[in-house]
């Protein structure tokens, strides 16, 4: 009983497996926080990089927006343009149409006036 008590722990005559020790490393708490904030740096620079990228393509959106809704403005009132003149050609043409119609009654009625004059003189 003695004998194991004054034993070393280190004593490799012992049979039993020693428990490993367990070591503590310190850590570089100014390397570890610089990485981080190297790390966040770059991450940064990258969010920077892609807001400077999305803010270039919505003035260039906004941009075609503007020209888009002036070339729609343009085509509407090209449009109201030709429907005004459609309009007025179909109202043209009723008329001409009315006018036609008239002078072919007008001509019937002459024509049938010269033969009934023809052959009561004949």
């Amino acid at each position: 009983h003695f004998a194991r008590e004054c034993r070393s722990p280190k004593d490799t005559r012992r049979p039993a497996v020693a428990e490993p020790q367990r070591r503590s490393i310190p850590i570089e708490t100014s390397t570890s926080n610089a990485l981080v904030s190297q790390c966040d740096a770059t991450g940064l620079e990258s969010v920077e990089a892609r807001l400077l990228v999305y803010k270039k393509n919505e003035s260039v959106l906004e941009e075609n927006i503007k020209l888009l809704n002036i070339e729609v403005q343009l085509r509407d009132t090209a449009f109201a343009t030709l429907r005004q003149k459609l309009k007025t050609t179909k109202k043209d043409m009723d008329d001409l149409n009315i006018k036609l119609e008239k002078f072919q009654t007008s001509s019937k009625r002459l024509t049938d006036l010269l033969a009934s004059q023809t052959s009561d003189k004949a």
